[in-house]
Parts: structure tokens; C-alpha cells; sequence
């Protein structure tokens, strides 16, 4: 595997990690995030876009199957929006920085594997 297919790999597997980790990690500190509507909420913001990182990236980077490119590009297009409506729309003073930080945090890493993998399809020779 190249050093870019790598980049890919890792930062898929460790973006889907963060998604996974920060349903645990905020829901406990804010009992309004809590039942059915939180899960669903968490599901369309983290889950969704994290397993799609992550099954885009492997089949990607290890199978080399060229169509999961579109995979991890939506992707990344879903965790960028993610952003913008956290940053824009007052997340940060209504759940502070640190809160405002970890939910973004699987969203850029989403984007770093989405940049990966474009960087995968523009510098490596087809073989």
C-alpha cells in the first residue's frame, strides 16, 4: 500500500472511532440529548458519515474498488455541511467549545480521509 492509500485507511478507522466514541462522550453531560430523537440526531450526524468513512476508505484504499471513492466523497460532503451548521448556527455558545470541538472532530477527519482518498486517485500511477 502506498503512504496516501494508508492515510486513507487510518484516518477512516480513526474517524469512525471518534463518531463512536463521542455518542458516549456527550451523552451523559447533556440530559436533553437523551431517547429516541438523540439517537437518531446522533445516527444522521456522526453514524451515518462515520460508517460511510470508514467502509468508503477501506474499500478504497485496500480493495481498490474505484466506486467507493463516491462513498467517501459523500462523505465528506455530509461531515463539511455537519460543520458549517454546527459553527454557524450556535453550537458553540449554547454547548461550549470543548463540546463544539469533540462533535467536529470526526467531521474533520472525515474530510482528511475524503482529501486522502482524492490525493490516492491524483498522484498514484494506475497500474
Amino acid at each position: 500500500m502506498t503512504t496516501f492509500r494508508t492515510m486513507e485507511l487510518i484516518s477512516g478507522i480513526v474517524t469512525g472511532l471518534l463518531a463512536f466514541i463521542n455518542f458516549f462522550l456527550l451523552m451523559p453531560t447533556h440530559a436533553e440529548f437523551r431517547g429516541p430523537r438523540y439517537f437518531l440526531a446522533w445516527f444522521l450526524a456522526y453514524g451515518l458519515p462515520g460508517a460511510l468513512t470508514v467502509s468508503g476508505a477501506y474499500f478504497h484504499g485496500v480493495r481498490r474498488k474505484s466506486g467507493a471513492l463516491v462513498v467517501v466523497g459523500i462523505a465528506t460532503v455530509l461531515s463539511t455541511i455537519f460543520i458549517l451548521l454546527n459553527f454557524f448556527g450556535g453550537v458553540i455558545g449554547y454547548l461550549g467549545v470543548w463540546a463544539f470541538l469533540h462533535g467536529v472532530a470526526p467531521a474533520m477527519m472525515s474530510i482528511l480521509t475524503g482529501v486522502c482518498a482524492f490525493a490516492v486517485v491524483r498522484f498514484e500511477k494506475p497500474k
